[in-house]
């Protein structure tokens, strides 16, 4: 469904329609839709940097906080164990820091 915008006397959600009248299947509207990614290719190509730049920065250090909720063992980290929000609570409530 797409908004018409200022046209009177239609109403305001109008169908998607092909050239014949027809409505568009869910098939058609995906080969239409693939046929506008391989015509405009080179600008999804232009997405690949900004993906890897934050798959690199910000997904791939999100493993890394884990090791604050864990006991971590240096020496064999799978058998780490979780603790929670344990090792947070004594700094947030010591007196000497706050």
């Amino acid at each position: 469904m797409h908004y018409i915008a200022g046209r009177k006397g239609e109403s305001e959600m109008a169908q998607v329609k092909t050239v014949s009248g027809k409505k568009e299947t869910w098939k058609e509207k995906c080969e239409r839709t693939a046929r506008e990614v391989v015509k405009r290719r080179w600008l999804f190509f232009l997405l690949i940097p900004g993906i890897i730049f934050f798959a690199v920065f910000k997904y791939i250090p999100m493993y890394g906080l884990k090791i604050a909720f864990q006991d971590y063992n240096r020496y064999d980290p799978s058998k780490s164990q979780w603790v929670g929000y344990l090792l947070g609570y004594p700094l947030r409530y010591h007196h000497d820091i706050t």
